[in-house]
């Protein structure tokens, strides 16, 4: 009579021979996994302090591409090496080049501060279109939700649609902030008519 595969397994053959000791092994198991689900820590939203960093550049009259390379990439390279860096997120829109820096686990955040400053001034030249640099210790903020906001319709009337919705929102109770993002600066165009240009040059002779 050929014995069966079980039967040859010696771990199972010796468990089979010795049902107290698995019993035992069993229910440590099970008391070490009712202990941790008890003990262990339980947030929906982690409290813990600030350790991340923000490097800010408004941009003017260029599209998110144009503000990569021009500035968020210039950005990422000239901090990469800092000491204390656990990783860098940034977001190029139309309106400005945001790279938030998170510092490592019980790293000094004033010190990193310090040193992203020194490296971001340092940068050559950023586009005649940029703003300088605005650097600054980024406090945790609890985002709720987004709202998008979209429609056949003038970018104009999309952000004061916008600024209502925010405005609204903020008379609600326990909204302390809110963000409007991917619009564009207002812009003043003065245009000259030809006789008021003939005018102005025979003024000026």
């Amino acid at each position: 009579m050929r014995d069966s595969p079980l039967q040859r397994h010696p771990i199972i053959t010796w468990f089979a021979d010795n049902p107290v000791v698995a019993n035992v092994i069993m229910f440590s198991i099970l008391a070490a996994g009712v202990y941790t689900a008890i003990k262990v820590r339980k947030e929906t939203f982690p409290s813990f302090d600030a350790q991340r960093v923000e490097v800010r550049v408004p941009f003017l009259g260029g599209t998110p591409e144009d503000v990569e390379r021009g500035v968020t990439i210039k950005i990422e390279e000239a901090i990469q090496k800092i000491e204390g860096i656990d990783h860098i997120r940034s977001v190029s829109r139309e309106s400005g080049s945001t790279v938030t820096i998170s510092a490592l686990e019980d790293y000094p955040i004033d010190e990193l501060l310090k040193d992203i400053k020194i490296q971001v001034d340092a940068i050559p030249s950023f586009p005649e279109e940029a703003e300088k640099p605005v650097i600054s210790e980024s406090r945790r903020i609890r985002e709720i939700i987004w709202i998008d906001i979209h429609g056949d319709v003038p970018e104009a009337t999309l952000k004061e649609t916008a600024r209502t919705v925010r405005d609204e929102l903020l008379k609600l109770d326990n909204i302390s902030r809110i963000n409007v993002h991917g619009s564009r600066n207002y812009e003043l165009s003065i245009e000259l008519f030809e006789t008021a240009r003939a005018t102005s040059s025979k003024v000026r002779l």
